[in-house]
């Protein structure tokens, strides 16, 4: 009797949300990444002018996450405090096979540094993430220069954790990578046993910042206090995302 009991209040337990950002330059693979990420499937075409926000519900370390993945669009048009002042994790990703994309990232690191969250005063971490290492005779990042650069940007309060991957590797090498800052974000507010609030814009300063960067991933938010709900899982039963269905029935 007990025991069914505290399955049922484990059961009606809400999993705690994750906020994650997937942010880097234009075909530095982020779209393949989190469509690994959520349909185990690698898909090396797909449209790179898209940006939505995806869900995914699963258990880290017996916690229930309600993980919130938003691929962004590398536009200087989009504001980028459209993830600054919403993302828990910033995954930095670049291409080790362009120099070009290393800087960029470097400029992403910079801004995410200098906002540090002036605004926005909750916990957070970075991952600096070299993607498509499967194409290793074109490299033109080293590994040892990924790790100085996440070093760099380091500080005591918040490491940024630096790996390389490819899109192409099994799922749950990808699943286990973009884990990591999350287990690390988990583990810290732990520690600290502390609440992390977030900082909201106004309605109408949403609404404006919406119409005019045309981003309308977020247009069912609701506020409440300390915790964030985007959408609901029922809400997504049968929807994935206008980018993953383009991707599907094209």
């Amino acid at each position: 009797m007990l025991a069914s009991l505290l399955m049922n209040q484990e059961a009606s337990v809400s999993p705690t949300e994750m906020h994650v950002a997937l942010i880097g330059m234009k075909n530095s693979g982020k779209s393949a990444i989190a469509v690994k990420y959520l349909t185990k499937r690698f898909l090396g075409e797909y449209s790179s002018d898209l940006e939505d926000t995806y869900c995914r519900q699963e258990s880290i370390n017996q916690m229930p996450l309600m993980v919130w993945l938003m691929d962004t669009v590398d536009s200087a048009e989009r504001d980028p405090m459209r993830y600054l002042s919403w993302a828990d994790v910033f995954v930095v990703i670049y291409d080790t096979t362009s120099r070009l994309s290393f800087q960029v990232a470097e400029q992403l690191l910079q801004q995410i540094a200098s906002h540090e969250h002036s605004l926005c005063t909750r916990d957070h971490k970075t991952m600096l993430l070299g993607n498509k290492i499967d194409l290793e005779r074109y490299r033109q990042v080293s590994e040892s220069d990924g790790e100085k650069l996440a070093k760099k940007y380091s500080t005591k309060e918040n490491i940024v954790l630096f790996a390389e991957m490819s899109a192409t590797d099994i799922h749950a090498r990808v699943v286990a990578t973009l884990h990591k800052p999350i287990i690390e974000l988990i583990t810290d507010r732990a520690n600290r046993r502390s609440p992390s609030p977030r900082l909201y814009s106004s309605d109408s300063e949403v609404q404006a910042r919406r119409q005019k960067s045309g981003f309308m991933s977020l247009k069912n938010v609701a506020r409440s206090g300390t915790l964030r709900r985007s959408k609901s899982p029922k809400q997504l039963k049968n929807k994935t995302g206008s980018k993953l269905l383009k991707l599907f029935h094209t």
